[in-house]
């Protein structure tokens, strides 16, 4: 994953509109072998950064139909709130 460098993207056919970025963040194909879910430092790292430069993030998570997340991703996404949030 690559940062926002600045708020507003400068080239190619999003010239002028705000930086955003989608994680998905429980899903198999995205995340390092043995784990279901992104490294905790990296994703602080990412989000802290990206917020330093006015860009967006969104975070999906896999939910179940009981309306729980994985135990795994809930200990990421308090990680990340303790790091950077309110």
């Amino acid at each position: 994953m690559r940062p926002a460098a600045r708020r507003y993207i400068e080239y190619s056919v999003g010239h002028g509109l705000q930086w955003q970025s989608l994680i998905m963040l429980s899903t198999p194909n995205m995340v390092s072998p043995g784990s279901r879910c992104y490294n905790e430092e990296k994703l602080i790292s990412f989000v802290k950064s990206c917020v330093a430069n006015e860009g967006v993030v969104t975070i999906m998570l896999r939910t179940y139909q009981d309306g729980t997340i994985e135990e795994e991703c809930l200990k990421v996404m308090q990680a990340l709130r303790r790091a950077v949030g309110k």
